[in-house]
């Protein structure tokens, strides 16, 4: 896993050595390495690809005109913008010449495992991995406000010149619009409260009113559960665990199905003796024949 920042071009070229260590190619003169960049939509992938090409043009002109490293790579970037789903097409570009290194552009792809979790995707767009319009922005302007109170975080109260923590979505982008009609003398602003909800939004995506990780972190306990119950999967053997572990009370997986008498065998087991007109015994307890 590697941390990067791509609008600034922080660890880029970790990428890169990464790439260059890790796989070997087969026609490193002709073909060379390709990449491919994959991921959520806006998340800077097209500016992962722009900052590596950048990278590489700044290290060619410092090593001077005798340099072979952009030989013949043309100056062509990926479009880039800070709106979601700006790239619809896969693209193809040349990161440098010596070493042949090639990467891919892809769309942003969204794996939605369940579709009938609005949660999950109010998350995502809550992180603008798509258009605010499509969601609502009043609706995720809620959501947001909703999780920085239940966290305990107030930086919004302070930046957004608010009596106190409030928990009405519509008091605070009427609020977030009023400031904005004020700063209309030096500003211009569109003056709705669509726009407060959106200005709030922008506000937390630019870290200026706290910081707080919308997926659920677990704490050391639940991992050890979690630890329990794959285990408690597998059956003891030469291939699992030694043991059954303890389990602790709560869990399903507790609980033993009900004691079965000596000499029990199932029906399916049972070897008839009679022929086919043989009548068989019902297996409950009232002792008629069928």
């Amino acid at each position: 896993c590697l941390l990067t920042t791509a609008s600034e071009n922080k660890n880029l070229v970790k990428i890169k050595r990464f790439a260059l260590d890790s796989v070997r190619a087969k026609h490193p003169r002709t073909l060379g390495l390709m990449l491919m960049v994959v991921g959520l939509p806006n998340v800077g992938k097209s500016t992962i690809v722009n900052g590596l090409k950048q990278i590489a043009f700044s290290t060619a002109r410092h090593q001077g005109p005798s340099s072979k490293l952009m030989h013949g790579v043309k100056w062509t970037e990926a479009r880039a913008s800070c709106v979601p789903g700006l790239t619809r097409d896969v693209s193809f570009f040349q990161l440098s010449n010596h070493p042949r290194l090639y990467c891919y552009d892809t769309p942003g792809v969204s794996l939605m495992k369940r579709r009938n979790d609005p949660e999950r995707n109010t998350k995502l767009a809550v992180l603008k991995c798509m258009p605010d319009h499509i969601a609502g922005e009043m609706y995720l302007a809620d959501y947001l406000l909703y999780r920085l109170n239940r966290e305990g975080i107030f930086d919004y109260v302070s930046a957004l010149e608010l009596p106190g923590p409030t928990d009405d979505v519509r008091y605070l982008t009427s609020h977030i619009s009023a400031l904005l009609s004020q700063k209309k003398q030096t500003q211009s602003y569109n003056i709705q409260v669509a726009r407060g909800a959106t200005f709030f939004l922008d506000l937390w995506r630019a870290g200026k009113i706290g910081k707080v990780c919308l997926d659920h972190i677990p704490n050391p306990e639940e991992v050890e559960r979690l630890r329990l119950l794959r285990a408690q999967t597998e059956p003891p053997g030469p291939w699992g665990p030694p043991c059954y572990p303890d389990v602790p009370e709560g869990l399903e997986l507790q609980k033993r199905g009900p004691v079965l008498p000596e000499g029990f065998e199932p029906r399916s087991r049972r070897k008839s003796t009679g022929g086919p007109n043989t009548a068989r015994r019902d297996g409950g307890g009232g002792g008629g024949y069928r």
